[in-house]
């Protein structure tokens, strides 16, 4: 019996330590069991995140050729602001010659007026009247041109 009893106690040993094994084996099949899962759900974020890169990245190339846009229609204003300045300041410029040259030409029209009314004081009143000058013209019709040019000579304001 001790040839039996020593085989069965090396097989329940065995047994024993097979079962141990087993064991182990299981927990470590649950743990790639899990790890799986949570290797598949990360697998899962990271085909997510390389979708929304790629999605991030078309954006960025689109914000960038906006604010190149952008940028190129600042440069344009900046430009036609100055161009549009520069005219307002012509013009500004020429208003005021144009005021300038209005004011020498109204005391120029003051000054003439002031000697025009000095000379007028200075011409003596007595005119003929342009209709007895007329009448007389015309009663004279048969005169020569040269008569008509010294009559014309002697009243200058017919």
């Amino acid at each position: 019996m001790s040839n039996d009893q020593l085989t069965i106690n090396t097989l329940r040993e065995l047994n024993s330590r097979l079962a141990s094994e087993i064991t182990e084996l299981r927990k470590e099949n649950a743990e790639i069991s899990e790890l799986r899962k949570k290797f598949s759900k990360v697998e899962a974020e990271n085909i997510e995140l390389k979708a929304e890169k790629v999605k991030l990245k078309q954006a960025l190339k689109e914000h960038e050729s906006k604010f190149v846009k952008l940028e190129q229609n600042d440069k344009d204003t900046a430009v036609e602001n100055a161009e549009l300045k520069a005219r307002v300041a012509k013009l500004e410029q020429k208003q005021s010659q144009n005021d300038e040259e209005r004011s020498n030409h109204i005391v120029k029209l003051d000054d003439d007026t002031k000697e025009i009314e000095q000379v007028s004081t200075l011409i003596p009143k007595k005119k003929k009247s342009s209709t007895s000058i007329n009448a007389s013209c015309r009663m004279n019709s048969d005169d020569a041109p040269e008569q008509i040019i010294s009559q014309r000579d002697k009243y200058p304001d017919i």
